[in-house]
């Protein structure tokens, strides 16, 4: 189920969508949770390439909440 927010993107829609716009699926519930859930078959440098986006992504979104 989600909350409803009035049609307005929450910080976890930002950062899912700017995920899938580098490649990285990610399956954004409540507003406040994120999983990426794993492939059947992944290996350690991607898992490596998919926390670095992540990475960047909550670093960009920080930087625009602080200013």
């Amino acid at each position: 189920m989600r909350i409803s927010t009035g049609g307005v993107a929450t910080p976890v829609d930002k950062l899912a969508a700017e995920l899938l716009s580098m490649g990285v699926y990610v399956f954004s519930g409540p507003s406040w949770f994120i999983i990426a859930p794993p492939p059947l078959v992944i290996t350690r440098e991607q898992i490596d390439e998919g926390i670095d986006k992540i990475d960047q992504v909550v670093k960009k979104l920080d930087e625009q909440y602080q200013g």
